[in-house]
């Protein structure tokens, strides 16, 4: 046998070869109105925050703005331990919205309001792709779940709790996971009441069912009404993954068939980001895309606090700065100057 025809048959062998299956795990054990458990036992807090348009020529406005979400979330990351800003477009279901409409229409000639608000809808389609419009979601930690928590709260809960912590630990399930959540209402009320400056709203249970569905159903045509209930674990992550189709191409077979979406992850970010417009740049194209940044709050003092990053970064400014003016290379001391 040839070296083609031995490769020739290694192809076909590939191809009759079943795939592979494996269950990835959820990042979500369950979920309760705005709250999520996850499977290392941390809660986190999901909000809504409301849209803010601004004119970017009005300067003022916009670094006010700018001011009081830093400031804010400053504050966020000092007292929690985590949180996950994302930008997702969400669907204006112009569809929907027109078929709310029809009533309205000239009920003796409906084919002919049908046929003109399908050709408008083409229309807005052709001239500026698929509508839809950014919707920001903010998710806060605000518990993180360890041997020091855990052990904390098997002495303060007493044996009811050490008892309960056994089961959870053997796979147990005589914890309520809706009552587990509750307990954490309190902490919740104080965190809204700390967001009140960025428009936030709290997540309903069936808004949170969503976002969490969201995951698999990305742009698949779907109705996000239909959708936006309450839904099982094993429900919302009823998808098949197919992380090899391409390069950098993952695809998602789920009950409204199969489409395809593209990750670019950013391993590390600028040391200096306080002008770059992430959110705004990732608003300009000219189609739906995600962003997404998880951040965590760093110490003020020690050894890896904000005070030392910020000293070590002024020394070795000040050694660039003396490079740059010994070399005498004008953009390089243009730029030491200002």
């Amino acid at each position: 046998m040839s070296v083609f025809s031995e490769l020739s048959l290694a192809k076909i062998i590939a191809k009759i070869r079943p795939k592979k299956v494996v269950k990835f795990q959820f990042p979500v054990n369950h979920y309760y109105d705005n709250l999520l458990l996850t499977p290392k036992n941390d809660v986190w807090a999901y909000y809504r925050i409301g849209n803010t348009d601004l004119n970017l020529q009005d300067s003022e406005k916009v670094e006010d703005h700018k001011y009081n979400f830093r400031h804010t979330m400053e504050e966020i990351g000092k007292k929690y331990k985590g949180f996950d800003l994302s930008l997702y477009p969400l669907d204006l279901e112009m569809q929907e919205q027109f078929e709310e409409l029809e009533p309205d229409f000239n009920q003796e000639t409906p084919d002919v309001s049908e046929y003109y608000t399908e050709k408008l809808i083409q229309t807005f389609e052709a001239m500026y792709g698929h509508l839809n419009r950014p919707r920001f979601v903010l998710g806060v930690r605000i518990r993180e779940y360890n041997h020091v928590t855990s052990r904390f709260e098997s002495v303060t809960g007493g044996l009811e709790e050490v008892k309960e912590t056994i089961f959870d630990a053997l796979g147990g399930t005589s914890k309520d996971k809706d009552e587990e959540l509750k307990k954490f209402k309190s902490k919740e009320e104080e965190l809204f009441q700390e967001l009140s400056s960025l428009k936030a709203s709290r997540m309903t249970t069936e808004e949170t069912a969503y976002q969490l569905k969201f995951n698999f159903l990305r742009n698949s045509k779907h109705n996000r009404f239909d959708e936006q209930r309450t839904q099982s674990i094993d429900e919302i992550t009823e998808a098949i993954l197919t992380p090899n189709e391409r390069k950098g191409v993952m695809g998602i077979e789920t009950e409204y068939g199969k489409h395809y979406v593209s990750f670019l992850p950013i391993s590390k970010l600028p040391d200096y980001t306080l002008y770059s417009r992430l959110y705004y740049r990732a608003q300009s194209f000219p189609f739906g895309c995600e962003f997404h940044v998880k951040g965590k709050g760093l110490p003020s003092n020690g050894l890896m606090g904000v005070r030392t990053s910020v000293t070590n970064k002024k020394k070795n400014f000040k050694v660039d700065v003396k490079e740059t003016m010994s070399l005498g290379d004008k953009a390089s001391v243009n730029l030491a100057k200002n």
